[in-house]
Order: C-alpha cells, then sequence, then structure tokens
C-alpha cells in the first residue's frame, strides 16, 4: 500500500541501507516495513522509516580457494566453515579479483543454491592465484532471530541532519532445530568469543538398526604402539551400538576421514596419527552454535557553506556480540567510528568560469572493535 507521501509493505521485504558511511545492509527478510516523507517547520523536508521483521537468512563473506584450470563447480563454505549451506536464491555476489560477476549460462558463472557450488563458464579464467570471494545470505535455522530497522532524516537548503539505528539478535531461548541441554550452554558460556572451543560429543548409545549408519568401540593404534578409543563402522548387530555425529575441524585437525557415503549416510574412518600429529580432518563430535548480536546507531549533520561547499560529519556506535550465552570477552563488543568531509562541487575555475572543480577531503577513524553489519555491502552496494 502507498501513496506519493507514504508507503507500507508486508511479507517478503527487502531491508536495504540509506546513504551512509558506516551503516550498510542489504537483508531479504518476512516482516513489515513502513516510510512517509512529510514537511516540517523552517523548510525542513524528512523521511522517516521503521521496521520489524525475522531472518530469511543471515549475510556471509568468504573466499573460494581456486585451483589452477578447473572451472568447478566450487563449493561455498559458511562463515564458520560450515561445510554445507543453503544459499537464498539471487542474494549471491561473486567476486574474481574484485571485479563482480554476472550470473548465467552465457555469462559468468551459474550456481545450485541448494548445493552452494558454483560453477565458472569459460568466459572467465582461473588460475590458482585468482582471488574468488563470495557473498551471499544462507539459510541459518539455529535460532529465531529478529531484525529491527528505523531512520529518520530531514533537510533544508542548508542544513542536513539523521538519526539511523539497526538490529539484528537471536534469541537464545528459542533455538529452532534443536535443544540446548544445560550442560551445553555451560560450555558455550565458559567458551566466550572463541567459538572453535564450543562443542560437545555426538554420541549416543542405541540399539542396532540395519537402516542406520553405525560404529562399535574398539581400540587402535599408531605406529609407536600407542592406543587410541576410537569408533569403527560396523553391520555386525552383536557390536554396532553406537551413532556418532562426525563434523569437520579442519585438516590436521581430526583422527577421522570421510571413507564412503551410501543411501543411508556417510561412514568415516580412524587414521592412526603419525608421530603425534593428527591425519584426519573429522572428529566425533558436535560444534555448539551460539546465538549472537549485531547493533548499529548512527548519527549524520551537513552544513552548506555556500552554493558550492559542504561540510558532513556521521559518526557510528557498533555492538557485535557473537556469543549471548557467555560475558566473557566482551571487552571488544563495543565499537566506535567518525568521519568528517568537506565536499566541492561545480565551483567555476578560470576565465569566465570555463571549468567546474569538484573535489573532496575527508578523515575516518575506525577503533579497533568497530564491526560493520554487513561487510559485504561495502563493496558490492
Amino acid at each position: 500500500m502507498y501513496n506519493e507521501n507514504w508507503s507500507l509493505k508486508a511479507g517478503d521485504v527487502v531491508l536495504k541501507h540509506t546513504e551512509s558511511n558506516f551503516l550498510r545492509y542489504y537483508k531479504n527478510v518476512q516482516g513489515g516495513q513502513f516510510k512517509t516523507k512529510y514537511k516540517m517547520s523552517n523548510g525542513f523536508q524528512a523521511e522517516t522509516s521503521a521496521a520489524g521483521s525475522v531472518a530469511r537468512g543471515r549475510f556471509a563473506s568468504v573466499a573460494v580457494d581456486p585451483l589452477e584450470g578447473v572451472q568447478g563447480p566450487y563449493r561455498v563454505r559458511g562463515p564458520s566453515n560450515e561445510r554445507f549451506v543453503i544459499i537464498l536464491a539471487g542474494s549471491e555476489k561473486v567476486f574474481i579479483d574484485g571485479k563482480q560477476l554476472t550470473r548465467g549460462y552465457d555469462q559468468d558463472y551459474v550456481i545450485d543454491y541448494n548445493l552452494a557450488e558454483i560453477t565458472f563458464t569459460n568466459r572467465v579464467v582461473i588460475t590458482q592465484f585468482t582471488r574468488i570471494r563470495a557473498d551471499y545470505e544462507f539459510v541459518d535455522q539455529n535460532y529465531s532471530r529478529f531484525i529491527f530497522q528505523a531512520a529518520h532524516q530531514q533537510s533544508n537548503e542548508k542544513f542536513s541532519f539523521g538519526l539511523h539505528y539497526y538490529s539484528e539478535k537471536d534469541n537464545k531461548s528459542r533455538p529452532l532445530a534443536f535443544d540446548l541441554s544445560q550442560e551445553e550452554k555451560r560450555i558455550l558460556a565458559n567458551a566466550g568469543d572463541d567459538l572453535s572451543n564450543a562443542f560437545t560429543s555426538r554420541v549416543d548409545s542405541v540399539a542396532f538398526n540395519s537402516d542406520k549408519v553405525l560404529y562399535r568401540k574398539t581400540t587402535g593404534f599408531d605406529l609407536d604402539g600407542t592406543p587410541y578409543e576410537i569408533y569403527q563402522y560396523s553391520n555386525n548387530p552383536d557390536s554396532a551400538f553406537f551413532q556418532v555425529e562426525f563434523s569437520e575441524v579442519g585438516q590436521g585437525n581430526g583422527n577421522y576421514v570421510l571413507f564412503n557415503a551410501t543411501a543411508n549416510g556417510r561412514i568415516y574412518q580412524w587414521v592412526a596419527p603419525f608421530n603425534g600429529v593428527s591425519q584426519g580432518q573429522f572428529e566425533p563430535i558436535s560444534l555448539l552454535n551460539a546465538p549472537n548480536q549485531k547493533n548499529m546507531f548512527t548519527g549524520n549533520f551537513g552544513l552548506k557553506i555556500n552554493s558550492y561547499e559542504e561540510v558532513k560529519t556521521e559518526f557510528a556506535f557498533s555492538k557485535n556480540d557473537v556469543n549471548l550465552f557467555s560475558s566473557l570477552d566482551a571487552e571488544d563488543d563495543n565499537g566506535y567510528a567518525y568521519k568528517v568531509m568537506l565536499n566541492s562541487r561545480n565551483r567555476p575555475v578560470g576565465a569566465n568560469a570555463k571549468y567546474r572543480f569538484n573535489g573532496g577531503l575527508s578523515y575516518e577513524f575506525n577503533n579497533e572493535s568497530f564491526s560493520f553489519i554487513d561487510l559485504g555491502t561495502l563493496y558490492r552496494i
């Protein structure tokens, strides 16, 4: 619903930032948004907006490792190195050496959103030195998430002034696809911002079932004869009593490798350490997903000095809490930034004003704890 002075949207809504040096975002959400334009005293024209929604996905910007002469498919991982993500259709931006590509069979690349795989066409040359980056939104069903946005901007012939606020926050008491035990909440509380330490064992003792991938507990030995308690795939009804969930932890950080994939699931195999160094990339653990929160508040002020010069300033305060269950490592959650600009537009230069000068000076400061909402929008929008 809309007219020339206001608009109201509900349902699938795209939230996009207004003109700002710091507050940048582009979100596909489900909710509502209201915008209105109106006149104020002293010749001010104003625009105010507000939106509330639940998020359809989370933003990520990741690097993709290239292979010499290989066009793909390249698997796009999650921001925490998740092996499998589902990308929201149309949300991706793919860059080669800083240049944005165009999607299409007759263009630069094609993408399978369900598998998160990108294949480049013959128009793109891939070498081992190619820098590939993908910005995207992916389905995140860990916690219910609420997004709120509000903005007010007003200006007249001499002054401009605005305030903008954005917040996205997980509801830690409402996980969607799992339930956290008290022990798992304690692990998250003790992990702080280092979520690589937030994991728990996912080994369950179950009755034998030929339709499931099950393991038996046994002992393995390395070359020095050092014993290890391991889990070994088995279809023996007398010993296959363990259902094990494995997580990828990086090459050299785990003791298991992917051995085979069947209709019932994936089979992992233990590999003996060599000289005390792990040789696999999987472990029988499950990484715990922590709820997080991102906020940013910005204010801006502009003054037209004359017909050609204008000075502007903008300040911003950010909050980035990657683990709402923990109060540890909170000293770097809050940050601030500011920018001062002097712009000159179309100033006459030379005899008879034959030339026009356009230029500007600016100074920006971001403290080390300042955090952007969507870093990728600094490059793509």
